[in-house]
């Protein structure tokens, strides 16, 4: 274990640091102060716009691919106000030193080198800032090779170019979080959240509600799968009687995503098929019986539709088709590598992967 008074030295001494920051510091100042390529956990995604020149976005099991090879590469990693958890991290993810900083002593990472129990808030003035722009720039470049175009993906990107400034992003569990965290593009002053590692199905219409109150003069998104969007309709007669303005998106790819990948994946374990094969009503019928505005995107030739659905001033149900079958990717399969994700790279594309970041 290095004692806590060698952080400043370990600071000076590292070639490839990084930054991860977690939602238990949200202090935009002291990030800028380490001045390190950063990755934000999914509770954090909303921390630093998606144009903050050290922002690398996310990491861990559904991540940029490129995102868990500069972990491997980093020789200094510092963890703010995350206890890096299994979603994160597993495995043999790292050879570098690890430092983590927690107000919560049981937050800390368990294998740390260097733990740390105060609040973050309290290094501001502790330490010199230093730059690392090289290696800033070959982290930036990586993280550019590999992009998923399929439809999921597609529009949640092009959602995301829509959304206002300040909008509040609320989406659910599962494929429909997923992909949103991997792809939504944060705008300055954005808040993207969910119930995390909670992941109740359903989640994301009442909680919109609740932001619709706590923000009413601002654009609330929830996203939600049409399985989870089952476990809660009755919430729109709230919405409805409310007036409330909310843009429910609802990803339909007929029913419990999730659940199918991972049979997909697992068939020689999982042999019979989603338990709950769901009878889907018609969502333009669910929004006419509840009263609310309906609009339907059946393909990429709709996504027009997107800003005008956005500026409705009265609730509005989108329906999103997604076809059936459709996967997170990449997504790490249980037993691999970190640097491994499915669908699995050519070690030729690894190889150009760890030779960039050199």
């Amino acid at each position: 274990m290095i004692p806590k008074e060698k952080f400043p030295d370990l600071l000076v001494e590292a070639k490839k640091p990084i930054l991860i920051v977690g939602n238990g510091c949200r202090n935009r100042e002291l990030i800028e102060k380490f001045n390190m390529p950063t990755f934000l956990t999914w509770g954090a995604m909303d921390v630093l716009p998606d144009n903050h020149p050290l922002n690398l976005r996310d990491f861990g099991i559904t991540s940029n691919r490129a995102a868990n090879f500069i972990l491997k590469e980093a020789d200094l990693i510092i963890a703010l106000g995350t206890r890096l958890d299994t979603h994160e991290v597993m495995g043999d993810w790292r050879t570098g030193k690890l430092v983590s900083i927690d107000i919560d002593e049981s937050e800390i990472h368990p294998d740390a080198d260097m733990k740390i129990c105060l609040d973050a808030n309290s290094l501001e003035d502790s330490f010199a800032t230093y730059s690392w722009p090289d290696w800033l720039k070959k982290c930036k470049e990586v993280l550019t090779w590999h992009k998923q175009d399929t439809i999921p993906y597609r529009f949640i990107d092009e959602l995301s170019k829509e959304a206002k400034e300040n909008a509040v992003i609320i989406t659910d569990a599962g494929q429909t979080l997923t992909w949103t965290m991997q792809s939504w593009k944060v705008k300055e002053g954005q808040r993207l959240f969910s119930a995390f590692n909670h992941s109740p199905m359903g989640y994301a219409v009442p909680a919109s509600i609740g932001a619709a109150f706590a923000r009413p003069n601002e654009q609330i998104i929830a996203i939600t799968g049409d399985g989870g969007f089952q476990m809660n309709i009755q919430e729109l007669q709230t919405i409805r009687g409310y007036s409330l303005p909310i843009k429910i998106f609802v990803l339909d790819n007929n029913g419990y995503g999730m659940i199918k990948q991972t049979i997909a994946d697992w068939p020689k374990f999982l042999e019979k098929g989603v338990a709950c094969e769901p009878y889907m009503a018609k969502l333009q019928n669910v929004a006419k019986c509840y009263g609310l505005k309906y609009v339907n995107i059946e393909n990429t030739s709709d996504f027009w539709k997107i800003p005008i659905a956005l500026e409705e001033t009265e609730p509005t149900l989108i329906r999103v088709s997604i076809p059936e079958f459709s996967k997170i990717k990449p997504k790490l399969k249980f037993g691999d590598e970190m640097t491994d994700l499915t669908p699995k790279l050519t070690q030729d594309e690894k190889t150009k992967i760890k030779e960039a970041l050199q």
